[in-house]
């Protein structure tokens, strides 16, 4: 996974949660929270980081996914609109 996406969840969670919510689900999940926006890591981070946020949170892994994907599609289809085609 692209630490691109580790970037906009930590935007989401900070956005709507706060920097402390973010800061304790990193310590949850034992991360460090420093994730280079080209790089490429394990799945498995991420993974890990939004089954600390259900069980912090009590919110389904499924609609947690669903509330990234709506966070982070205005961001990709501004940066990438040459993937997008029109109807």
């Amino acid at each position: 996974m692209k630490g691109v996406v580790f970037n906009l969840l930590e935007e989401m969670v900070e956005k709507n949660f706060g920097d402390e919510v973010w800061e304790g689900i990193l310590d949850e999940a034992g991360q460090d929270g420093i994730y280079i926006s080209s790089q490429t890591y394990p799945n498995k981070m991420l993974f890990d980081l939004v089954a600390v946020a259900h069980e912090k949170s009590g919110i389904p892994v499924n609609d947690l996914v669903c509330a990234f994907g709506e966070f982070v599609f205005p961001s990709f289809y501004r940066d990438n609109q040459s993937f997008f085609t029109p109807a």
